[in-house]
């Protein structure tokens, strides 16, 4: 049998290998046109990782020659076979037709076969650990990595041979990682963090991210269009942070769409923003609107705010990060604030009068 070890190399995301495939079924069709072809040199352009993906496939698809080739490895204990109904033969001339009707079709086989190639040669699936409203998990990874995740967060890990990665879309954690000769990153919308041995915390919202270094040295690099960390590159750090922005422990970075900024860490607003893992909250003249953006994660319930001039309140205190009475008790106490229940699962902040006199 062919040896196919050498051919899946790279570490390159699975929504990136399906779109290879379904780009392989559509152009190997007899309906593929012009257009088809334009879209797909654009495709390829737009990132390297397409043209990786695009080669590796190519290559392991052409060394698949008869089934004789994939048959050994549906023997491997870790292969889940899918059922198989059997509805009559169809000939050979309707099989083909099909087929060609329907390119859609071959790209679902192709990532069968390839899946599963995949699956047995790398052996390193993805683990995800999640949280919900108010929970906090503490793990270790396969590694010895020690993660503390903060309520509504969730990870997803994938440990290879030669590279630790991890997946932050939304949500924060805290990561003190192992020693190891594999580098470690984390990935998330506005760019990721690589490091070797530190301890870091990555905070990620829709708007930002958020990385505070309490150990060791990290490289993070500000834009999802770097070439994220992958396994081929795993073993030459100079190249991972070329470009990056290297930080050392008290230092904090925030990312936000265009602007990065850098600052060091003060003692007592770290103790704040990373007092979720003693299980409260503190704000010190924070904005409202800022505020509940932050207790939401801690929240079963949905707060909204009516009014900018109210989402600017400056608000102090100290909150449980397990349910809301305090902190809505406490919201309820400022006399600048209405708090409405008009459904179990929401509640309204209006600005009362003596804002509306200001």
């Amino acid at each position: 049998m062919t040896n196919l070890d050498g051919w899946i190399g790279r570490n390159i995301p699975d929504v990136i290998l399906d779109d290879a495939a379904a780009w392989m079924a559509r152009l190997d069709s007899d309906s593929c046109n012009d257009a088809d072809r334009s879209m797909f040199a654009r495709w390829l352009d737009a990132d390297q990782r397409h043209q990786w993906a695009f080669e590796e496939l190519s290559e392991v698809w052409a060394r698949l020659h008869t089934l004789v080739d994939v048959r050994p490895l549906l023997d491997e204990q870790n292969v889940v076979r899918l059922p198989v109904n059997n509805h009559g033969a169809l000939s050979a001339q309707s099989r083909q037709d099909e087929v060609r009707s329907d390119w859609t079709a071959l790209a679902a086989s192709m990532l069968v076969v390839l899946g599963v190639i995949v699956h047995v040669l790398t052996g390193t699936p993805t683990a995800s650990y999640s949280t919900t409203a108010g929970e906090a998990m503490v793990m270790s990874l396969d590694d010895g990595t020690r993660v503390e995740l903060n309520a509504r967060s969730k990870i997803d890990v994938r440990i290879t041979d030669r590279a630790r990665l991890v997946t932050l879309d939304d949500g924060e954690a805290v990561f003190q990682v192992s020693k190891d000769a594999r580098p470690f990153a984390v990935r998330s919308p506005y760019g990721s963090v690589v490091a070797l041995g530190t301890t870091f915390a990555v905070r990620t919202t829709p708007q930002l991210m958020r990385v505070s270094v309490l150990d060791g040295t990290v490289a993070v690099k500000t834009s999802p269009s770097q070439p994220l960390l992958t396994e081929h590159d795993s073993s030459n750090l100079p190249t991972l942070v070329a470009g990056a922005v290297l930080l050392e422990a008290g230092d904090k970075l925030d990312v936000t769409g265009d602007r990065v900024e850098r600052q060091a860490i003060v003692e007592t607003a770290l103790d704040r923003d990373l007092s979720w893992r003693d299980g409260y909250v503190e704000f010190l003249e924070e904005p409202l609107g800022t505020v509940i953006a932050d207790m939401q994660r801690y929240l079963s319930i949905n707060v909204h705010i009516a009014g900018s001039e109210l989402a600017a309140l400056p608000v102090s205190g100290r909150f449980s990060t397990n349910g809301a009475d305090d902190f809505l008790q406490h919201i309820q106490s400022n006399p600048a604030i209405i708090v409405e229940r008009t459904d179990p699962r929401w509640v309204i902040l209006r600005p009362s009068a003596i804002i509306a006199k200001n």
